[in-house]
């Protein structure tokens, strides 16, 4: 499913992809092929120490808690389930913890040149 990019002054609700984009309803079975097609956004976080991503784990359960969020938004969902991902072993998790990437990325932001 390809869509036009759409200009910034429209609300974020209609720039995200929801679920039922793909079809998806909240009696979709986890095995049903309509998964396969969801548009999963990709990120990482970088953090340089576990102290930060345990900050950063707490935040994600607080809005995953909060009742004013809908997480009908693929990113949003996503993004609130980043504490489930917690244990340092799961593949899944998209919080890195990493002294030496986190600073070359502040470096290398830090670094350019202001217009």
């Amino acid at each position: 499913m390809k869509r036009k990019k759409l200009p910034k002054w429209i609300s974020p609700q209609k720039r995200m992809w929801k679920y039922k984009d793909f079809g998806i309803t909240t009696f979709t079975l986890g095995k049903d092929k309509k998964w396969k097609k969801v548009r999963w956004t990709k990120y990482k976080i970088v953090v340089p120490t576990e102290e930060d991503r345990k900050q950063i784990v707490a935040a994600m359960e607080y809005f995953h808690d909060m009742r004013e969020i809908d997480t009908d938004f693929i990113p949003v969902n996503q993004l609130v389930h980043e504490y489930d991902h917690y244990d340092e072993s799961d593949k899944y998790s998209n919080i890195i913890v990493s002294k030496n990437d986190y600073h070359s990325l502040v470096f290398k932001h830090s670094r350019k040149k202001k217009k």
